[in-house]
């Protein structure tokens, strides 16, 4: 309490100094609000800007993201996103061939003999319950695998030499032993 009144003393004594001179009270007092605003501007004007060009890169990130994304939005992406990181998942555990032995399948049904057939184009489709297996399939004119081709997928056409089988069938390895298949003959060009 004793403070205040100190100051209230203080400050009535002082009154009377600017009471006296009231321009040049007023001019500095003006003075001194004009160099603090024009302070204040040219420190606030370089973080202004700086907030500007902080604003104008987002805004181009922002458009460029909305481009790539097709106008998706970021749950649309999200789910693409994951979507994509599943089926990586799913290709990552594909799981590498086990050959099984050459088995010898019987294309007499569906070839005529070889005097009248060069060759057959014999299309092949793979299936399998497991999606981590490779669907790959090799075929063979000779049962020790000679005259092989590989082919990779569920579906593939193989032209065989029907010259060069014996007995009139082809022979067959599939990268794992659960692979299913069926045989079909597309064509096949004749000896003329």
């Amino acid at each position: 309490m004793k403070e205040l009144k100190e100051l209230l003393e203080y400050l009535v004594k002082e009154g009377g100094v600017v009471l006296n001179a009231p321009f040049t009270f007023a001019l500095l007092a003006v003075l001194m609000c004009a160099v603090a605003y024009l302070a204040a501007t040219w420190l606030y004007k370089g973080i202004i800007s700086n907030k500007d060009s902080e604003i104008s890169l987002l805004r181009a990130q922002r458009d460029d993201y909305r481009e790539k994304l097709g106008g998706a939005t970021p749950d649309q992406a999200k789910a693409r996103i994951d979507a994509l990181e599943a089926r990586l998942d799913v290709v990552q555990k594909r799981r590498e061939p086990m050959w099984t032995p050459f088995i010898k399948v019987d294309v007499s049904k569906l070839v005529p003999p070889p005097p009248m057939v060069r060759s057959a184009k014999i299309q092949i489709n793979l299936w399998s319950d497991d999606n981590s297996i490779p669907l790959m399939v090799r075929v063979a004119a000779k049962p020790d695998g000679s005259m092989m081709s590989e082919v990779t997928g569920p579906s593939a056409v193989v032209e065989v030499p029907m010259g060069m089988v014996e007995d009139q069938a082809i022979y067959v390895s599939f990268s794992d032993p659960s692979i299913k298949y069926k045989l079909g003959v597309l064509g096949f060009e004749l000896n003329l």
